[in-house]
């Protein structure tokens, strides 16, 4: 593919992108990522990740290219300077990689139209467009709810009017609440910690009419020792993970199995396995609290199913540079899985601070025990999909 894109390994590109780095001006262009042994095959795309952000994430590419060159693979990077490029020539049949990770597509952009073409090719994409449903918030409230510990919400869809909301809906939801867009992400459009009027509703929404709203009611978190029980809950292609997670700043810390025993957490593992199993999404993270509460909602989901999980490396508000570097290991044995057809057995197991993987079937107690039956939870307002 000679008019693909740049290639790092000539000395000139090297020199020029030198160059403008230290001019202040990095060169943000895109480039295929060929493994670092000198016999490996050039031409070939193994790995595709979309990745709108890059110079933020320089880091983390650099780990996934050291991950992916162990497998003797190749990475293509796809951000605005070349998506449009990419996106034709795959339509065209001449980019096939064997895995594609989209970490920034949002609805009917080019990326998101990659996701489908690659699809359709037969492309292993780690979110299937057949997915989609569950990283919208307004249905995947609706299919969770019957399975997972989810706020009191009120789901108002694009074509309904602003109203109030009735007693019922008032009582359900409380004083104070979080009202935020189906489609967002990153936190765009969200509004913490309102009273849910009329008025506070409407304002959201004129944000954007085109989307669904849902407005929740603002669960608490307490303290547990010295930390906020807010955490991040993932599945890494069949490895459940947790990570203490900071909402105001942030700030990520590793989450131990001393962590699990000491605070009564199991049932975070059990959140985890049960979205996998109904999901059945490869790659995902949650946001989870510890609410203090007795019941069903002592720990309760904050936010949904996100496909598009953090993974800056060696920056602000980033998780520890040892995950990102576990998960990039994941995603490289998983496209030389794909790339050379070998059978993978369908597992779960539980990878936490580092330690081996435990598969969940020799854990020391049930994960789901605490998960009660939700199908006498209740929800409000339009049940679209």
């Amino acid at each position: 593919m000679p008019d693909l894109l740049i290639t790092p390994g000539s000395l000139l590109d090297r020199i020029r992108r030198k160059v403008r780095q230290l001019a202040g001006r990095p060169d943000p262009s895109p480039w295929v990522l060929y493994p670092h042994r000198p016999a490996a095959a050039r031409g070939r795309i193994d790995f595709v990740i979309a990745l709108d952000y890059m110079t933020m994430n320089g880091g983390m590419i650099d780990q996934l290219h050291r991950a992916m060159s162990r497998y003797g693979l190749s990475t293509l990077l796809v951000n605005r300077q070349n998506v449009d490029r990419v996106l034709r020539l795959a339509r065209l049949g001449r980019i096939r990689p064997a895995v594609f990770l989209d970490l920034c597509s949002t609805r009917n952009d080019p990326y998101e139209q990659l996701l489908h073409t690659l699809a359709d090719q037969g492309v292993h994409t780690l979110r299937d467009p057949s997915q989609t449903k569950w990283i919208v918030k307004a249905s995947a409230h609706r299919l969770l709810q019957p399975h997972v510990p989810v706020p009191p919400t009120v789901v108002f869809a694009k074509e309904e009017a602003d109203r109030d909301l009735t007693v019922a809906e008032r009582e359900l939801l409380g004083d104070r609440v979080a009202i935020k867009p189906s489609c967002g992400g990153a936190g765009r459009g969200v509004r913490l910690n309102v009273e849910p009027t009329l008025q506070n509703i409407a304002d959201a929404r004129a944000q954007d009419r085109s989307d669904d709203w849902l407005v929740q009611r603002m669960m608490p978190f307490v303290m547990l020792g010295d930390r906020i029980g807010y955490f991040r809950l993932y599945n890494v292609l069949g490895h459940l993970n947790v990570m203490w997670w900071s909402p105001s700043d942030h700030h990520y810390a590793t989450f131990t199995w001393a962590d699990l025993d000491r605070y009564r957490l199991w049932p975070l593992l059990g959140i985890a396995h049960r979205i996998a199993q109904i999901t059945r999404m490869e790659y995902f993270s949650v946001e989870a609290a510890y609410t203090g509460e007795e019941g069903p909602h002592r720990l309760c989901l904050i936010d949904y199913v996100n496909d598009q999980c953090d993974m800056d490396a060696f920056n602000p508000g980033c998780p520890p540079p040892e995950w990102t570097a576990w998960v990039c290991e994941r995603l490289a044995l998983r496209t030389y899985q794909v790339k050379h057809r070998i059978a993978v057995e369908e597992q779960c197991s539980v990878t936490l601070a580092g330690a081996p993987p435990v598969a969940l079937r020799d854990l020391p107690m049930d994960i789901d025990a605490d998960l009660a039956n939700r199908a006498d939870a209740k929800i409000f307002g339009s049940e679209r999909t």
